[in-house]
């Protein structure tokens, strides 16, 4: 058995034991990319080592539930000589980590591959996109917090982008609104979709790339 392996059984078992914090799973934002840390589910309470999965199939740690269901299989890539390992399973998750990251934080757990974990999606699946104007002067129409009007008596509430937006907990990203990236939208959280009119997007479209900028040439500024 290796090293690796005993590491992550003790982790799961000072968790479950209360001597410890949760193991957090890594998980990427199917919406939008954004990564973020995700606790262990409170309901894998029994930790097996080199586990028999049938039909000859084998899995460095398994995780199951009180009734002895089981919920998630974890297979150690670099740090295990077990045969038959399998890295997909009928209706189980299976997430493969570096035995290595492993040994150096027990608690975090960046999947090198992974399949069948539930999709996850941070905040942004909810945001509503709300269009910045065509002059892209940084006024987002139709802010449902009423913050800004225009001074000739506009019916559309705004925000200011800088002075409102940056400032504001409910704001999720600014991005492009279409696939030609000609126009802007702003993501913001306040309140719910209405679920008979379901977003058209859930979440911002991701900015353009641009190449980095060339290297300042030095320019000797002596007379010659």
């Amino acid at each position: 058995m290796s090293s690796a392996k005993r590491t992550l059984r003790r982790a799961v078992g000072d968790w479950r034991d209360g001597r410890a914090p949760a193991p957090q799973i890594l998980r990427t934002c199917d919406a939008c990319g954004e990564e973020r840390w995700r606790t262990l589910d409170r309901r894998h309470a029994r930790v097996e080592l080199d586990a028999h999965l049938g039909e000859g199939r084998r899995a460095d740690l398994t995780l199951r539930d009180a009734a002895g269901r089981l919920r998630l299989v974890v297979q150690l890539a670099g740090g295990s000589r077990l045969p038959n390992r399998v890295e997909a399973l009928p209706g189980v998750p299976v997430v493969v980590l570096d035995a290595a990251a492993v040994m150096a934080d027990p608690l975090r757990w960046r999947p090198v591959r992974e399949r069948g974990l539930p999709r996850w999606r941070c905040r942004c699946a909810l945001a509503r996109p709300l269009p910045v104007d065509d002059a892209f002067s940084l006024r987002v129409i139709g802010c449902p917090l009423n913050l800004r009007r225009d001074a000739t008596g506009g019916k559309s509430p705004y925000a200011s982008v800088i002075n409102d937006c940056a400032r504001c907990s409910f704001f999720v990203g600014i991005g492009y609104a279409d696939a030609q990236r000609r126009r802007v939208s702003l993501y913001c959280a306040f309140g719910r979709p209405q679920a008979s009119a379901p977003p058209t997007r859930i979440g911002p479209a991701p900015a353009p790339r641009l190449p980095p900028a060339p290297p300042l040439a030095v320019v000797d500024g002596s007379a010659s």
